[in-house]
């Protein structure tokens, strides 16, 4: 499937979802009930993996859902996220508390267990074979997320660019590497991609 950014043209926002991501083509569930393997019971479904690990992100990601739903009803999301997106209908992976990490103690305390759920979901978007992952913000955890599900085949993208025009933009290119498309905040984002080979589409700022 391919990443489309037909809503997009002459800088104006693409919806989120719409033409970026919808035509794109641990098991303790604190979401949904529903078991293993059952995000695929349903063929016709797109199976999207999508991963929060903030508040904010799961209010991004919860409109990100509605958005492709709206254009694919049938859709499946399975992966990391808060009461947003478990409003939306996520089937959840691991609660988003297990990514929340603070100061500078906490990520080396949870190193171990932030490395075991990397893997996890890892293992399982490609076991399910789902049909893209996004990363919702959370950058250094998804983008490495990303880079290893895409190494196995699977369309990527990632929601809200870092912010690589206050750092260096040549970090631009590890960015391009894990994620197949870039859904940017703010408009002159996608020609920061596009001049390093990536592709980004800008759907819009929800606070604008």
């Amino acid at each position: 499937m391919a990443l489309a950014g037909g809503d997009c043209a002459l800088g104006e926002p693409a919806k989120p979802g719409h033409s970026a991501v919808a035509d794109f083509a641990a098991d303790d569930h604190t979401c949904s009930t529903v078991g293993r393997g059952a995000v695929l019971a349903d063929g016709s479904g797109l199976k999207v993996g999508i991963v929060a690990g903030e508040v904010s992100g799961d209010v991004l990601g919860g409109r990100l859902m509605a958005a492709i739903r709206e254009r694919r009803p049938q859709a499946r999301f399975l992966g990391v996220g808060g009461g947003t997106m478990c409003a939306e209908g996520l089937q959840s992976l691991a609660p988003i508390d297990a990514l929340s990490v603070n100061g500078f103690k906490d990520p080396l305390l949870k190193l171990p267990s932030l490395y075991r759920l990397l893997r996890g979901l890892q293992r399982r978007f490609v076991e399910d074979r789902m049909d893209v992952v996004v990363g919702v913000d959370f950058n250094v955890f998804n983008l490495m997320l990303e880079r290893r599900v895409k190494a196995h085949g699977i369309p990527t993208a990632h929601y809200v660019s870092p912010s690589v025009y206050f750092w260096r933009r040549g970090r631009v290119k590890g960015i391009v590497e894990a994620a197949a498309m870039v859904l940017a905040l703010f408009p002159f984002e996608p020609a920061l991609y596009a001049e390093r080979g990536g592709n980004a589409v800008f759907v819009g700022h929800p606070l604008a």
